[in-house]
């Protein structure tokens, strides 16, 4: 298992638990190397654990090995799709650099636009997501589709959510998204990203952690959290 995040972690353990022998991991010295070390598994640098490239297909074989991970990991049950290592790499690096950086915007602008007209932070932050309804709208459209998932909605709920997302300029948000993509299609972020590793051993990560923990969402999240206990 290359990584032992939050994905690693769990494929790992189901690989085990459905019985596969010689799971090994690969990580860089952080503390998923630990946990992978306390989790009982033999531990390797990702230099000694990727011997092989599933992209270079030496053995011939490298479908039929991704289809039995998937089937150790609990994937098969509901169905798999098949990709390629292009696509994961584009798409995942996308997801990190391009939406979900511009979803965190809007929940942080909504929370000081919401508390400056004079609402409640626990009542904001319990509408946006801390009442666990906007969790369960995405399983719901992984289920049944992005906009299919609306007829769980009420009448009003449908039609403002439709009505303004046929609104307002896109460009903003397209410029943002096409900046990423192309930083992934030039290496741009690869090689900052290589160069946050091995140069600043993550000084600039554990900076941009820091300011995002001392933000006024974060700080209300855990006046919140204290108050639930």
């Amino acid at each position: 298992m290359l990584g032992y995040g939050n994905q690693g972690r769990s494929q790992a353990l189901n690989m085990r638990d459905q019985g596969c022998k010689n799971v090994i991991v690969g990580n860089r010295e952080d503390e998923s190397y630990e946990q992978a070390k306390k989790d009982g598994f033999p531990v390797y640098s990702m230099e000694e654990a990727a011997r092989l490239a599933v992209a270079q297909d030496v053995s011939g074989k490298a479908l039929e090995y991704a289809k039995a991970l998937c089937k150790a990991i609990g994937a098969t049950k509901k169905g798999t799709v098949e990709g390629n290592i292009n696509d994961e790499t584009y798409l995942d690096l996308m997801t990190e650099l391009g939406v979900l950086p511009l979803v965190y915007k809007v929940f942080a602008e909504a929370f000081k636009l919401e508390t400056e007209m004079g609402h409640s932070e626990e009542d904001v932050l319990m509408e946006a997501y801390f009442s666990k309804e906007m969790a369960f709208l995405w399983e719901q459209a992984a289920e049944r589709g992005l906009f299919r998932q609306l007829c769980l909605h009420s009448h009003t709920a449908q039609y403002a959510q439709l009505k303004r997302f046929g609104e307002g300029d896109n460009s903003m948000i397209r410029a943002f998204l096409k900046e990423s993509y192309e930083s992934i299609r030039s290496g741009e972020f690869n090689k900052e990203w290589q160069a946050e590793q091995t140069e600043y051993d993550l000084e600039h990560l554990n900076a941009l952690r820091e300011k995002a923990l001392q933000t006024d969402v974060t700080k209300a999240e855990d006046r919140l959290k204290a108050r639930l206990k």
